[in-house]
Parts: structure tokens; C-alpha cells; sequence
């Protein structure tokens, strides 16, 4: 998908006019891909660290969602609820706190790519990739 020059071009096209051009985890690459991110800071996927670096974005590690001009990435999964409620607090906050508290959303994780990398528990997949929270015998 990286290189097909039509979603590329579409792109391209699509964030020149949109208020938001927006992607969760490894969707920055494909972004980047499009020349979006270049010599802008992203977030990055975690199974994919240098991907969107290797297209000239400046991969950040320690933040949720980073806002470039009207483009905005998201580390992951769970870092596009973030980024969805960011955007839904744009136009509503009133409803967007709402919604955090009807998903019983938490946003505020304790453990980010940046410090799981210093306390990085066994991965469940061969690639690295995996962060999960740090262990600990007392309460941080």
C-alpha cells in the first residue's frame, strides 16, 4: 500500500483542503509515504519504529497523539481513542468528556513507548514489537 502513488496522490490532495488529516499507529507511514510528515514530528508504530523516519518524518516516542499543522498521528490503538476524543473536544468538549466517561477511558496511561523501552517485559511476538505495562512488586 505504501506505494500506490493513487492513495498517495489522493492523500496529497485530501489534507491541502481537510481540516484534519488524521492516522492511528502504523498509518503515519503511509502518511509520510505521501511527503505529509516530512521534516515534521509523528508518532510512530511500535512494530514499525523507523517507517515513517525512513520517508523524513521525525518519529516521536513519548507522546499519544502529535500535531503537525492540521495533520495529527497517534502512537496506537488505544492511542486513537486520544486522538478521537481530541477531536471531538474540538467541536465538543461538553460531549466529548461524556463520551470518555461513558467508555470508562482512562487517558493517562502510566507506562508510554518511551518508558516501556527501559522496562520491557518479554515480548508475545518474535518482532519486539509488543510494550506492555511495567511489573512491579509495590504500587508506583
Amino acid at each position: 500500500m505504501r506505494a500506490d502513488a493513487k492513495l498517495l496522490d489522493w492523500l496529497r490532495g485530501l489534507t491541502g483542503t481537510a481540516s484534519w488529516t488524521t492516522s492511528v499507529c502504523s498509518g503515519s507511514v503511509i502518511l509520510a509515504a505521501a511527503g505529509l510528515l516530512k521534516d515534521r514530528r509523528a508518532d510512530v508504530a511500535l512494530a514499525d519504529p523507523s517507517g515513517a523516519e525512513g520517508f523524513g518524518a521525525i518519529p516521536v516516542a513519548d507522546e499519544r497523539i502529535v500535531r503537525a499543522g492540521n495533520v495529527i498521528t497517534s502512537a496506537g490503538v488505544s492511542a486513537g481513542l486520544d486522538l478521537a476524543l481530541w477531536l471531538a473536544g474540538k467541536s465538543a468538549a461538553k460531549v466529548a468528556q461524556g463520551d470518555q466517561l461513558a467508555i470508562e477511558y482512562d487517558h493517562s496511561p502510566r507506562s508510554t513507548p518511551a518508558t516501556c523501552r527501559r522496562h520491557r517485559l518479554p515480548p508475545r511476538r518474535g518482532n519486539g514489537s509488543n510494550c506492555r505495562r511495567t511489573v512491579s512488586s509495590r504500587p508506583t
